[in-house]
C-alpha cells in the first residue's frame, strides 16, 4: 500500500546588512537587487550533502528540496519538506530553516565581512500543518494499473501464439497422414497394376479344339476295321484295344444293323 506524503514549505528572504544600506534608509526591502546572486550561492550550499545531506541522515524517510522561488524575482529561498508524517515534516523543515542562517553566516565570515554589512535571513513564511500530497500515491498505483495492462497482454498474447502453434501442429499432422495414405494407395495401386500386367503376360496353353471335335470316334475305328483280317480274327490293333470300349460297341453297331437288314 502506498502511503500519501506530508508536505510543508517555508519561505526565507536575504535582507542587505545595515552597513550596505544609505543612511537614514528605513525600508531594506527596497535594496534587494544585488542580493539574487548570493542568494543562489546559499541555494546551492544548502543543497550539498553538508548541509541536506546531514538533515536527510538525521531525519530517515523525508525528502528534502531547496530551490530560490520560481514566484518571486528577488533573493527568496524556498525549502519543501516531504514525510510519511505531519511531525517528521515539521521536525526536518525546522531543521533545514535553522542551517539557512548559519549556512549565509559561514560563507560572509569566511569571507570577512564585517558585522555591519553581513546579509541576514528573514523567514516569511512557514507552515504549521503539512499538506496530504496524493501525487506519489496516484503516481504508484498508475504505474501498478499499467503494469498489471501489460502484463495481461504479454500472458494474452502467448496463450494466442501457443494456441496457433498447436493449431498449425494439427493441421500439419493431418498433412502428413494424408500425403502418407496417398502415398500408400498409390504404391498398393501401382503393385496391383504390375499384377495385372504379369497374369497378362502368361501364355495360354495351345489346345487345338477344332481338331479334336472335326474327327468322331467312329471314323478312328472304321479306319481300324479296314485292318481286320477277313476272318474275322483280331489284329494287334485290334488286341490292344478293350473290346468292352464305347467307341468299339458304338463302332460295330453299324455292321449288326446291316446283318439284320
Amino acid at each position: 500500500m502506498v502511503t500519501p506524503g506530508y508536505e510543508r514549505t517555508a519561505t526565507q528572504l536575504l535582507m542587505p546588512g545595515a552597513g550596505t544600506v544609505p543612511p537614514g534608509a528605513t525600508n531594506p526591502y527596497l535594496y534587494l537587487g544585488g542580493l539574487t546572486q548570493a542568494a543562489d550561492i546559499v541555494v546551492r550550499v544548502m543543497q550539498s550533502d553538508e548541509v541536506a545531506g546531514v538533515v536527510a541522515a538525521e531525519h530517515p524517510g523525508v525528502q528534502l528540496e531547496v530551490e530560490r522561488d520560481p514566484n518571486v524575482s528577488g533573493p527568496a529561498i524556498q525549502i519543501t519538506v516531504t514525510a510519511s508524517s505531519d511531525e517528521a515534516a515539521a521536525r526536518a523543515l525546522s531543521a533545514m530553516v535553522g542551517q539557512t542562517g548559519e549556512v549565509l553566516e559561514r560563507l560572509q565570515v569566511d569571507q570577512g565581512v564585517t558585522a555591519d554589512d553581513q546579509m541576514t535571513v528573514s523567514t516569511l513564511t512557514e507552515d504549521q500543518e503539512s499538506t496530504l500530497q496524493q501525487r506519489s500515491r496516484l503516481v504508484m498505483s498508475a504505474g501498478v494499473g499499467f503494469a498489471v495492462v501489460v502484463l495481461t497482454v504479454l500472458v494474452a498474447s502467448l496463450v494466442d501464439g501457443l494456441i496457433r502453434r498447436v493449431r498449425r501442429s494439427g493441421r500439419k499432422g493431418t498433412r502428413l497422414a494424408a500425403g502418407q495414405r496417398r502415398a500408400e494407395d498409390a504404391e498398393e495401386e501401382n503393385e496391383n497394376t504390375e499384377v495385372e500386367r504379369e497374369v497378362e503376360d502368361v501364355p495360354e496353353p495351345d489346345v487345338d479344339l477344332d481338331s479334336e471335335s472335326a474327327s468322331p470316334p467312329g471314323d478312328e475305328l472304321s479306319a481300324g476295321d479296314e485292318g481286320l483280317p477277313a476272318d474275322g480274327g483280331e489284329s494287334e490293333v485290334g488286341r490292344s484295344v478293350d473290346p468292352e470300349h464305347p467307341a468299339l460297341e458304338e463302332a460295330s453297331s453299324p455292321g449288326r444293323k446291316r446283318k439284320a437288314r
